[in-house]
């Protein structure tokens, strides 16, 4: 992982394969179109919108692959701190958030836990009782990032441009899982429609690209701090022990 130039061209293999992912999509749109029923066996291997398919293990894998880095970030920084420390810590815990995240998209977990909290009046929720997570992930992520605010400050002074890249590929997961889902659930009414198709394409490609800029972003850090000991928080503020790096 130490060559500067292998997370790029890792990035550039997801990219195009997210692009073949989504053209397999529409070509199995446009066949069932074609001949009024879509062919089974591609829709069940292709579907962007379905589940334990091609897409459904792609962005697993993608996920994982997301912790598997934070894990090793932690593991490295152990080893060459002599220790652990709260930075470094936030390193195993983003991992296995990651790991997490992984395991839901494989399994629909998100869903599940709509179905789970569907007679609950008070959460707010979209047209069908869809959406019902969003509310749920989203409390579960503000209180994570509140309880290590103080870790996120310190690696965005120290990285600000990957730190900037990582947010970025947030925003773009969250512009797909959640906008454009929002935009499907309250406005679009018809499954089999140009309409649906494109909405799907569009959640579905945010969130697989998304996922690639934040393993990009993992990539470039754990390259940047291999052999490299993070500074603590209180290091940090008196800008002692700071890594060299962007």
């Amino acid at each position: 992982m130490g060559n500067r130039g292998a997370p790029a061209q890792i990035f550039l293999f997801l990219l195009l394969f997210e692009i073949l992912l989504v053209a397999a999509h529409w070509g199995d749109r446009a066949l069932g179109w074609y001949l009024g029923d879509p062919v089974w066996i591609i829709r069940r291997l292709v579907d962007l919108n379905g589940e334990m398919n091609i897409p459904t293990w792609f962005s697993s894998l993608q996920l994982a692959a997301i912790g598997g880095v934070f894990g090793y970030i932690w593991y490295r920084q152990r080893l060459v701190r002599g220790g652990e420390g709260p930075v470094t810590t936030m390193f195993l815990y983003a991992g296995l958030g990651f790991l997490f995240f992984s395991l839901d998209e494989s399994t629909g977990l998100h869903e599940s836990v709509s179905v789970a909290f569907e007679k609950v009046t008070w959460l707010p929720r979209f047209s069908g009782d869809h959406g019902l997570w969003v509310p749920i992930y989203g409390a579960l992520g503000i209180t994570a990032l509140f309880i290590a605010r103080k870790q996120v400050r310190t690696i965005r002074a120290l990285f600000p441009r990957l730190f900037a890249l990582f947010a970025a590929g947030v925003a773009i997961v969250l512009a797909g899982a959640v906008g454009v889902e929002i935009i499907t659930y309250e406005f679009i009414t018809a499954p089999g429609s140009m309409t649906y198709a494109l909405a799907v394409s569009v959640e579905e490609f945010c969130e697989m690209l998304g996922a690639s800029v934040i393993l990009y972003s993992a990539l470039r850090l754990q390259g940047e701090l291999e052999g490299v000991p993070l500074p603590s928080i209180a290091e940090t503020r008196l800008g002692v022990g700071q890594p060299s790096v962007s």
